[in-house]
């Protein structure tokens, strides 16, 4: 095993060292989920997880080896300064980059980090508050040419490539320009690294009287930088503005900029940044205006995924807003356990409606709400028989101080439901107040803190308005509305299959590990009951048997704790799924009809059903799993925490006896009486932190054997390729499991008892055997 081990780590380091992250991601997760307090294998594997997979993922990694105080490479520390920076902690990110600076003064291939550091000094000066984009929607794409999910009307923009121009030097930097176009147009900007240049430049041209392309001008008034990139041109013919994207001054990669254009004289003037929150520490790229349908549109990696775009959709007419931001805490005293909240905040005002703002799993959240203003507060939790409202006024904070919200959902002496919400004016925590900012455009990144309107204009008709909004979506019109609920109702089937496929393939092989289980139980009852049981080759076989029941239960466990998960979210359901085909196929045959209000009704007269159906449908039990899995690992990591801590605990009350015993010979018999007072205190004190530290090192090996369970990523992996050719099944699936977990806990209990009965037995060396022991041996102290 040893020798396997170093070979996995051999691999992975020469594949790290080639900077094939993608080949050493899965060796460094196979050896870090063996010595997960293993500062270089933390360091190695979140490198990998930021440059392949996710940034923010990667903090967890980088943080154990930061907490263990040794650093394997510096690098530590520039990894971690782009996730602070890019996560709005910019004063840690600053930190963290002169750390790195400090640490590289004399190395050679060091990387320059004066660029972000400035970036971050710019940020703590620029970013005091959060403030909310007017968004109405987000979409994703993994797409290069985010630009082409960008929602243009027919009659509108339309996105072209120009690889023509200066083709030499723009192939040498891997860079084709992009323009926006639309009929009729006698111009095109774009950018472009010129026929010899080293930084992107935005460039006019125009068509000449034969409607062919005519010279490249580089734009001039100062909209080009020396030091800069200028990209992703788009000139508003309306409002005579030249946006673009720029890496002059910016808070991190690309920000947003806007400048007064005169197309004519081919001069911006009046050039300006635009803001936080339009600009962010992640690259903004290409805004561009829909006057059509007074929308804008820009792309932004704001959520950290490797390679992944977020396509911004603003209002075009409202401005972004200054918020007041406060922190709660929400306590559940009827389920403790169960902390999640959702709070939504309706203006009186305006009927404005902001949220959700959902607490976390230690029952805390951020709001974020207009400067002002008297809202309609709603409560909704898990199990409460009503959603609960009251009264929120902003209130009048004085300098220093900011609001802390507490609210608890309790009974009263009759049983009967009671909430509680208290507000309370604390002093000002800097790291708090940026954590908060932290999280909340951790939220807009995600989308889940989309504005809605409950309110009409006079410009449509309260069904228009409220069809989308009443799904929680954007505004929309009733075709909009239909086609995107069809297409999510269809999205909702497919993924109701595929969950049931991977759920099927599931049981297919819990049930033939269940009968490998047995055979080999049958097999090792034989061999323990032979007469021979001691002699060499009964031995050499029972240990054979044992070996693979280790493997099989293994596996047992990673099955059994999947199907739970999914089956706590109500996954499989194959009534859901016939229920789901026979709306789908019932839409397909109104919408042939062309009778998209009795589509409508039918969808409004089961909506609640409906986005039950939804929520289910997008469960992701992959995603669950992991969960679950980080969520075993994190309660294992404070186990250990609380383990060392006893034992520092336990080495300091040791010191301090050895010292007072030392100090005993110099002292009269009246201090010695005392002090052996003292002594005898402190040795009862290091006797209870010992017992303390005994439970904490049984409860550690429990947790690690639970944790141990998810470590099968090859098996997972087996599992999600093998289910997409998975066909449906036709069977009562509860009935199916119910069965399979009763016999599988009938053989736990053989199992157990026939594994105890082996330890009896030496080996083949005269040891006790000891190969079914499933404990995790620690380390000695």
């Amino acid at each position: 095993m040893a020798q396997s081990q170093s070979s996995v780590e051999k691999r992975a380091d020469q594949a790290f060292a080639q900077q094939n992250y993608s080949a050493a991601l899965p060796d460094y997760r196979q050896l870090l989920a063996k010595d997960q307090q293993n500062p270089k294998l933390n360091f190695c594997y979140g490198v990998c997880v930021f440059e392949v997979q996710q940034h923010f993922e990667a903090a967890k990694y980088f943080d154990v080896a930061l907490g263990l105080k040794q650093i394997p490479d510096p690098l530590l520390y520039y990894y971690r300064a782009q996730i602070y920076q890019e996560q709005y902690f910019f004063s840690q990110a600053l930190a963290a980059f002169e750390t790195y600076q400090k640490l590289t003064l004399d190395q050679k291939n060091k990387k320059e980090v004066s660029a972000q550091i400035a970036e971050c000094k710019r940020a703590i000066e620029e970013i005091t508050t959060f403030q909310r984009l007017p968004l109405l929607s987000i979409a994703t794409t993994q797409s290069k040419k985010f630009y082409l999910t960008y929602p243009f009307g027919s009659e509108d923009y339309t996105f072209y490539e120009a690889p023509e121009i200066h083709s030499k030097n723009n192939a040498k930097h891997q860079h084709i320009p992009v323009y926006a176009y639309k009929r009729g147009m006698k111009y095109r900007i774009l950018a472009s690294y010129g026929p010899k240049g080293e930084q992107l430049d935005l460039y006019v041209q125009r068509k000449d009287a034969n409607n062919n392309w005519g010279e490249l001008a580089l734009i001039s008034g100062g909209v080009n930088g020396l030091l800069s990139d200028e990209s992703y041109g788009f000139y508003d013919p309306n409002t005579q503005i030249l946006y673009f994207s720029s890496t002059a001054n910016s808070i991190g990669a690309s920000d947003l900029y806007k400048a007064s254009y005169d197309l004519n004289t081919n001069t911006a003037q009046d050039i300006e940044k635009m803001p936080y929150p339009y600009s962010s520490p992640t690259a903004d790229l290409f805004y561009v205006t829909d006057p059509t349908q007074q929308q804008a549109y820009f792309a932004t990696t704001r959520q950290g995924k490797v390679g992944q775009y977020e396509i911004y959709t603003l209002q075009l007419d409202q401005p972004a807003q200054a918020n007041f931001v406060f922190a709660g805490a929400f306590a559940n005293e009827l389920v403790p356990l169960s902390k999640t909240m959702s709070l939504y905040f309706i203006s009186n005002a305006t009927s404005e409606k902001y949220g959700p703002f959902v607490s976390d799993s230690e029952g805390n959240y951020t709001v974020a709400l207009p400067a002002k203003g008297d809202f309609q507060l709603e409560l909704e939790v898990a199990g409460a028989s009503k959603i609960y409202t009251t009264r929120f006024s902003i209130p009048q904070v004085p300098v220093g101080k900011t609001l802390q919200q507490q609210i608890r959902y309790s009974s009263d002496e009759y049983g009967k439901e009671k909430w509680q919400v208290l507000n309370q004016l604390l002093d000002i925590d800097p790291e708090e107040q940026i954590a908060n900012i932290s999280k909340l455009q951790m939220n807009v990144a995600r989308g889940s803190l989309l504005q809605t309107k409950q309110n009409t204009t006079a410009n449509t008709t309260p069904q228009q308005t409220n069809l989308g909004v009443a799904w929680g979506m954007a505004p929309q019109d009733s075709a909009a509305f239909v086609a995107t609920l069809t297409d999510t109702l269809l999205a909702a089937e497919v993924s109701l299959e595929n969950q049931v496929r991977l759920m099927e393939l599931l049981r297919q092989d819990f049930e033939k590990q269940l009968n490998t289980r047995e055979a080999l139980l049958a097999q090792l009852s034989v061999l323990l009951s032979d007469p021979q049981a001691q002699a060499p080759n009964v031995v050499a076989q029972k240990e054979q048997v044992l070996a693979s029941l280790k493997e099989v239960e293994a596996a047992l466990a990673f099955t059994k704790r999947w199907i739970e998960i999914n089956q706590a979210a109500n996954i499989p359901d194959l009534v859901l799924l016939d229920t789901l085909q026979q709306i789908n196929e019932r839409n397909q045959a109104l919408l042939l009809l062309g009778d998209t209000t009795a589509l409508i009704n039918s969808w409004q007269q089961r909506q609640a059903a409906i986005a039950q159906y939804l929520q289910i449908a997008a469960f992701d039990g992959a995603s669950a799993f992991e969960t679950a899995q980080l969520d075993e690992q994190l309660r294992l990591q404070k186990i250990i925490k609380e383990e060392n801590l006893v034992k520092e605990q336990r080495q300091q009350l040791a010191e301090q006896i050895k010292k007072l015993q030392t100090d005993l010979a110099l002292q009269s018999k009246k201090d010695q009486a005392q002090t052996q007072q003292t002594i005898a205190s402190l040795q009862r004190d290091v006797s209870q932190a010992e017992q303390l530290a005994k439970q904490l090192a049984q409860a550690k090996e429990v947790q690690a054997e639970k944790a141990k369970v998810y470590d099968q990523a090859q098996l997972k992996a087996s599992y999600l390729k093998e289910a997409e050719n998975q066909d449906l099944p036709k069977l009562n699936f509860q009935t199916t499991y119910e069965e399979l977990l009763a016999q599988y806990a009938q053989q736990e209990s053989l199992s157990e008892n026939l594994k105890s009965e082996a330890t009896l037995y030496p080996t083949e060396n005269g040891n006790v055997s000891t190969t079914n022991q499933n404990s995790t041996s620690s380390n000695p102290e």
